[in-house]
Parts: structure tokens; sequence; C-alpha cells
């Protein structure tokens, strides 16, 4: 008897584990009580990336119109690429376990420093400081 071939002993205890699985996920992961926790908890999360989401938006709309009053000013765009990313809940809580950092808002903003972030390329070294100094007046 080759291995891939299932008696009838295996195949009832296979069907036993798939149906004991699928109780235990209905009534322990799928049950009210847990996903009125998971609801209660990813709210605040929510809240901040669209915080973070928000800011992001002001920065580079800052970027943006510094990047159009400069290439008037100095009659180029000093200004090469704009990018922007906000980190995904999944890689901010695998950083939180990595680091050993408590699942709160203030641990959060305590101890991560990555969330969100703009990169600005210019194409001359000069352009960086000039941009800069525009950008912090």
């Amino acid at each position: 008897m080759s291995q891939e071939e299932n008696t009838p002993l295996t195949d009832a205890f296979e069907n036993t584990l798939s149906t004991v699985q699928g109780d235990f996920v209905r009534e322990s992961i799928m049950s009210d009580s847990f996903l009125d926790f998971v609801e209660q908890n990813t709210k605040p999360i929510d809240q901040l990336f669209a915080y973070y989401r928000c800011a992001i938006m002001e920065v580079e709309t800052k970027f943006n119109v510094l990047d159009e009053s400069l290439s008037v000013e100095l009659e180029r765009n000093p200004i090469e690429h704009i990018t922007s990313r906000v980190k995904s809940v999944d890689s901010l809580l695998r950083k939180m376990r990595r680091k050993n950092i408590p699942l709160n808002l203030s641990a959060i903003e305590e101890n991560i420093h990555d969330i969100a972030g703009v990169r600005v390329i210019c194409s001359f070294p000069d352009d960086i400081y000039e941009v800069a100094n525009a950008f912090l007046s």
C-alpha cells in the first residue's frame, strides 16, 4: 500500500480534524467578542495611519508648490522627483514585534520613526540646499 492511499480510518481522522478546525475558527476566531476586540483595537491604528497619510499629502503639496515656484525663479526645475510612502500596518506590526515594542499608540509614536516618509530627488547637490532652505523658510 502506498503512502498516498487513504484508509477508512485515515479518512475519518481527516474529516474529524477538519470539522474540529472549522468549529474552532467559527467559535474562537470568528466569535462576536473577538471581532469586536479587533474592531475596537484597529480603529486607533486606522486613525493614526490616516493622520500620516494626510501629513504626507501636505508635505508633498508643499514640495510641489516649491518646485513650481523655484522653477520660475531659477528657470529650471530643482526637484527631479518626489516620492512618498506610509509603512503598511503589517510592516509596522512586524517591526514592533522585532523591537519588542508594546502594542499601543504612545509606544508607536515614541519608538517608530519611519512610519511615513517623503523623498525629494534633486539633480544637483546645490539644489538640495536651495530646496531645503526654501522648504524650511
